[in-house]
């Protein structure tokens, strides 16, 4: 025997043979009931018979016991008394059940099947059960226990074997009229009340006569009660010999009275009650003459029209069933659904239901009992205050009709429907709604329609297959959501609406050819309109600079087919090798909306957490009117995720930042992929949240469109794709990729502007343009642009990549705010993470940097630039217009500082005459100090207020300033002494240009200073006639003339180019090399190095003249003489060994043939002819002079110059 758990459920395979033959019976004509016989109970099951087999399911929940399975079948359904069609086929102890689950066979998981083989019993019956004969009529679909409780009647043979009975048992009959004896005291004591009625009722009860004597002439035989002595003629009366049985078989004999003589009784207690009428009742007479015109002598009837009523058996009118007859016209049929118990539940079977294009009516709660039915296909399920519950319901283009919850937990409802939504009301909320989210998402994605929810309050608890993706619109009505992650690294709502495909290989070479020939137009593309394809390669395109990152990013294409078969966007990679690639259509359109998410979870991790929503694999989804909120801050979340899409538009969203520290990323919104993504009022929390990580972060994003919303951090990893941001508020942009980026009316509120990221390679192929915006920081440094260089092998096999910061940067009308301390247009970090150097070499600088109307709501210290370091190796300009520098008390001035702080590295202080320039160009700006640090360097400024002309001297006499260019056009100078500790002094070594300008002074400055700087006597000051110097058509104001004592339309005389100068830097010079000249003059750098000067033969070179000028002495560093002669030296005082004492001092000697001798040390001293003038009072004889103009050194006699050769010059 077979011992079966409780709660499994059980399906029967029974093959029945006609006796002992193979011949299987036939059930094609037969009325077919299977019975479950056990703990003294006998069960109606249903069956379902294909040939000699019969199906049958038995619902779980069997209280334990042995169990026999019994059939009896009626072969022809006009003679179901006819005991020779009755058949009989039973199975002794089929199965056991158990409550204990370890006792049970092991028979595997799912329903039980049991196979069973019987034969047709042979032998015959004394007749059947007034509970079988009532199930197969059809009258019955109970249990034996069920019957015997509450049905009345019973069915007998009479006498002659051949004509049905219907009696009544002693008990019923005895239960009966003991109710009817009281029922008969009750009617006369209202009999005495009603004295002018009764004569009335008589006369309508005399009517009735002929209907009495009608049914009595038709009224059956019955036995009379032994021992029964009512006061009522119960005659005649019959014994039976043949009754029915009990359920366990034996006859039950008794004697019974006719329904006759019942009849009569009856019929006289209801005359006294028709005549005996109760107040408010209503005779015939007592109608008003319109009612009894209206109703004339037409009999009232209530019989059924059989199309909408019709009457049962035992002659009660129900509401009738309808066929589905389309050649009649029917329409839809209509059943509606009876109670159905099995096992005293009332229970849904698939028999129930099978009709298709059926009205089935639901008027009561069922349970399908862990069956699955399957719902016919284009019916309707119409639900008047019914429902369904514990099993699995298949629909099949079905039409649901209900106001409420009609479908409970524990049903799994699936397939098609013909509705124009799927509503939540329909599904029982109650706990956990797991299951009928699962349930309602199915139902949408099968039928291709969207979601309503009722708003109302769901609870979701994390299930480990997660949450299915609604791949159609859904309105949440507002509802409120609360996900339980309950510690789960993942689990968010999803949503998806499209699917990738492969591309057919034979396309993948027309592909790869059309990107590599930049062919945007290619016949390829013309198979895939309105699609996005995602084209990838195993070559590698770049490598993370990160300590957690191993593996290289490939080369990949993310591009969007319009509707005329052309790329819609750039190509990023110039040349790729294609080895795979899917397309995703974007026919596909749908909504996300008004949903208020709450994350419950308690769990702190520092893994990243996926909760909240995932938007994937989808084209053309608007979402709006969501808030994200949670119960925790410490994880590091992903709450919105969008990847794999086009079209994407996130509109009224509200959410609440990360706010992980700023160690760890954690991602309020992470986007992957999209082309068309835009942003719309959404309000990430915790903007200013400065030392927490940003909310966003993304890759490979094509037109990405922000407009009034507010963002901690827009973030944008790898590869972005054009950028507009608008009336919105951010902290901070940090970006890589390429095309065009716009910020414009925006607020920011943080100390970096523009941050590309330097972990991938801070490339940008494209402009940026910053207008209208406003900057609020209380850092102590703001930077507009904050562009870092990480030296590494990148491995970056792309143009694009090479282009460091941007290729040029806009900003115009930029108010600062704030408690910051210091602006930095542009600051530049250098991190080494390579011993390769010539990674540099590949990089592209931005060309241009505009700077236009910046301002700042108090007076602040601005750089120009800071810490720019070793990146720089292309020209540079940077224009800044309309910019008030608000009088900087900074010594540090402009801070165009170069290679700060590797000033020392003699690499990059003394370059070829073909570097680049770094050139700076100023136009309006007010207050404006020319103070830098700088080497090939271009200072232009027009129309500008110039509140100090210095250099920094303790930094700047160690660069090589001959390149450096300072050209004022138009520009009102005054020197503003105060606002620097050192003295003011222009380098001889730059070049000053002063061209229509304005000289003055400032009253609040002592004017011995004021003298100083623009005394004509002093080497180094504006006046002071040097060949560095040019002044055209400038003059002084008033009152700095009144002090100088100079007419105010002075004019200096107009100088030329200054000369170069010979510069030698390294241990050893050959001085053969440079004796070209009968003057020749070598500039030496000690800074790194002591310099041996190897002196050749000096007779061979006799009369030059070598004039040797030290510069930049540090730690002792010397030169030193080595002559190839040894009889040869120095002499007459010309040293053996210079050093700190003589730097920027000539160092003069004539080449003899006892070696070089001495011919004067001093200052050096030079510039054009027009102005030596200055010499020739001051100076003495044999004082040099290198004229510039004759570009040649000349001597001073006292009275006259003359040059080398003694003639006057």
């Amino acid at each position: 025997m077979v011992y079966i758990f409780k709660d499994r459920l059980i399906r029967v395979e029974w093959t029945i043979y006609k006796g002992i033959s193979p011949v299987k019976e036939d059930f094609s004509r037969s009325n077919v009931k299977v019975f479950l016989l056990g703990n003294r109970e006998k069960y109606l099951l249903q069956a379902r018979a294909d040939k000699g087999t019969l199906y049958v399911d038995i619902p779980s929940g069997l209280e334990e016991g042995t169990y026999s399975i019994e059939a009896i079948w009626v072969k022809n359904m006009d003679h179901v008394f006819d005991t020779r069609s009755v058949c009989r086929s039973k199975k002794e102890d089929l199965f056991s059940i158990t409550e204990f689950e370890n006792e049970a066979t092991n028979i595997g998981e799912g329903v039980v099947v049991l196979k069973v083989k019987t034969s047709t019993a042979t032998y015959g019956y004394d007749g059947l059960s007034s509970y079988e004969l009532a199930v197969l009529r059809g009258d019955w679909n109970g249990t034996e226990g069920e019957w015997l409780k509450h049905e009345r009647y019973v069915s007998v043979l009479d006498s002659r074997g051949d004509s049905e009975v219907d009696t009544m048992s002693q008990k019923a009959i005895t239960d009966e009229l003991e109710a009817q004896d009281n029922a008969i005291e009750d009617i006369r004591e209202d009999t005495e009340k009603l004295d002018n009625r009764v004569e009335k009722a008589e006369d309508k009860v005399n009517n009735m006569g002929d209907v009495v004597d009608e049914i009595k002439s038709h009224a059956p035989v019955s036995a009379h009660p032994a021992g029964f002595k009512p006061d009522i003629d119960l005659t005649p009366e019959i014994t039976v010999d043949r009754a029915w049985r009990d359920h366990e078989g034996n006859v039950i004999r008794d004697t019974y009275i006719t329904r006759r003589g019942l009849r009569n009784e009856i019929i006289d207690i209801t005359n006294q009650q028709v005549t005996d009428l109760k107040p408010g009742s209503v005779d015939p007479d007592d109608l008003s003459e319109a009612t009894k015109q209206l109703i004339g002598n037409k009999s009232i009837t209530n019989l059924p029209d059989e199309e909408d009523i019709t009457v049962t058996d035992n002659q009660t009118l129900k509401l009738k069933d309808k066929e589905y007859a389309p050649k009649d016209y029917s329409g839809m049929g209509r059943v509606y659904l009876r109670k159905h118990y099995v096992n005293g539940v009332n229970t849904l079977t698939q028999h129930m239901m099978r009709k298709p294009n059926t009205i089935y009516i639901i008027q009561y709660d069922y349970c399908l009992a862990g069956q699955t039915i399957e719902v016919p296909e284009n019916c309707v399920l119409e639900f008047q205050g019914g429902s369904l519950r514990n099993g699995s319901l298949v629909l099949d283009n079905t039409y649901i009709v209900s106001n409420n919850a009609c479908f409970k937990f524990g049903l799994t409802v699936s397939g098609t429907i013909a509705n124009d939504k799927v509503l939540s009301i329909w599904f029982e909320n109650n706990g956990d709604f797991y299951n009928q989210y699962v349930n309602i998402v199915n139902i949408s994605n099968e039928s291709k329609i969207p979601i309503e929810f009722k708003k109302d309050t769901y609870l979701m608890n994390y299930h480990s297959t997660g949450i299915p993706s609604i791949e159609q619109s859904v309105d949440f009505c507002f509802s409120k959501l609360v996900l339980k992650t309950y510690d789960k690294s993942s689990f968010r709502l999803s949503f998806s609406n499209s699917s990738w495909q492969n591309v057919s290989i034979e396309d993948l070479q027309d592909i790869q050819n059309a990107i590599n020939n930049n062919n945007k137009e290619a016949d390829v593309f013309k198979k895939y309109k309105n699609c996005v394809l995602d084209i990838l390669s195993e070559d590698t395109e770049f490598m993370r600079s990160h300590t957690s990152v191993s593996d290289a990013i490939k080369k990949e294409e993310y591009i969007y087919i319009d509707k005329y078969g052309c790329v819609y966007n750039d190509f990023f990679n110039s040349e790729i090798n294609v080895s795979s690639a899917q397309c995703m259509n974007c026919e596909h359109r749908s909504e996300i909306k008004n949903l208020e998410l709450f994350i419950e979870d308690d769990y702190v991790s520092d893994d990243y957490r996926y909760v909240g929503i995932r938007i994937r694999d989808s084209a053309n989804v608007a979402v709006s009117n969501i808030s994200v909120t949670r119960n925790e801050n410490n994880s590091r979340y992903i709450i919105w995720g969008v990847d794999k899409c086009y079209n994407v538009s996130l509109d009224k969203l509200n959410v609440e930042s990360p706010t992980a520290d700023n160690t760890s990323s954690s991602y309020g919104l992470s986007a992957d992929y999209v082309i068309k993504f835009n942003l719309e009022n959404v309000d990430f929390s915790n903007v200013s949240a400065i030392g927490t990580w940003g909310v966003t972060g993304t890759n490979y994003i094509t037109d990405w469109y922000i407009d009034n919303s507010s963002i901690s951090r827009i973030d944008t990893h790898y590869r972005l794709n054009n950028l507009t941001i608008s009336n919105s508020c951010f902290s901070q942009l940090s970006y890589t990729g390429f095309g065009k980026i716009l910020v414009e009316n925006c607020e920011i509120r943080g100390s970096s502007l523009l941050l590309p990221r330097s972990d991938y390679k801070s490339f940008f192929d494209g402009d940026i343009i910053v207008q209208n915006c406003t900057v609020v920081s209380d850092s102590a440094y703001v930077f507009l642009c904050y562009f870092n260089f990480e030296n590494f092998d990148f491995q970056a096999d792309n143009k694009r990549t090479e282009v460091f910061g941007a290729r040029n940067v806009y900003m115009d009308n930029i108010l600062l705010s704030g408690n910051f301390n210091t602006l930095s247009f542009l600051r530049n970090t250098y991190v080494d993470r390579s011993d390769d150097g010539s990674i540099l070499n590949g990089v592209k600088k931005p060309t241009n940097f505009v700077f236009k109307n910046i301002r700042c709501d108090t007076e602040k210290t601005i750089d120009v630039f800071l810490y720019l370091e070793k990146i720089y190796g292309s020209d540079i300009c940077m224009c800044f217009e309309n910019i008030d520098f608000f009088n900087n008390t900074s010594v540090w001035g402009l801070n165009t500082n170069y290679l700060y702080p590797n000033y020392y590295n003699t690499d990059y202080y003394y370059k070829a005459e073909s570097d680049p320039y770094f050139c700076l160009t100023f136009e309006n700006c007010t207050n404006l100090p020319l103070v830098i640090r700088n080497r090939n360097a271009r200072i232009n400024a027009y129309n500008c207020s110039i509140s100090g002309s210095s250099p920094y001297l303790n930094y700047v006499k160690a660069f090589y300033m001959d390149k450096v260019e300072f050209n004022l056009y138009s520009c009102s100078i005054t020197p503003k002494f105060s606002n620097y500790a050192i003295d003011i002094d222009l380098d001889s070594r730059a070049t000053y240009r002063f061209i229509g300008c304005l000289f003055s002074s400032s009253a609040t400055d002592e004017i011995n200073k004021i003298i100083n700087w623009y005394d004509l006597s002093t080497v180094g000051r504006v006046f002071s006639n040097k060949n560095n110097v040019y002044i055209s058509g400038s003059h002084v104001d008033e009152a700095t003339s009144a002090i100088l004592g100079i007419a105010s339309g002075f004019e200096a005389k107009s100088g030329k180019t200054p000369r170069k100068l010979d510069y030698f830097n390294g241990e050893t010079l050959n001085l053969e090399s440079k004796l070209v000249r009968d003057f020749n003059i070598i500039r030496i750098n000690l800074h790194d190095y002591s310099t041996t000067i190897n002196v050749p033969d000096c007779e061979k070179y006799l009369g030059k003249v070598i004039c040797i000028i030290p510069d930049f002495v540090r730690n002792g560093h010397c030169i030193s003489f080595n002559f190839e002669v040894s009889e040869q030296t120095c002499i007459d005082g010309f040293p053996s060994k210079i050093g700190g004492g003589y730097e920027h001092k000539m160092v003069c000697g004539l080449v003899t043939n006892d070696g070089i001798r001495n011919l004067f040390i001093q200052e050096f001293p030079h510039g054009a002819t027009n102005t030596r003038f200055i010499y020739e009072n001051n100076g003495y004889a044999g004082f040099l002079y290198f004229d510039t103009t004759l570009n040649k050194p000349i001597w001073w006699t006292g009275t006259n110059w003359v040059d080398a050769s003694g003639a006057i010059v």
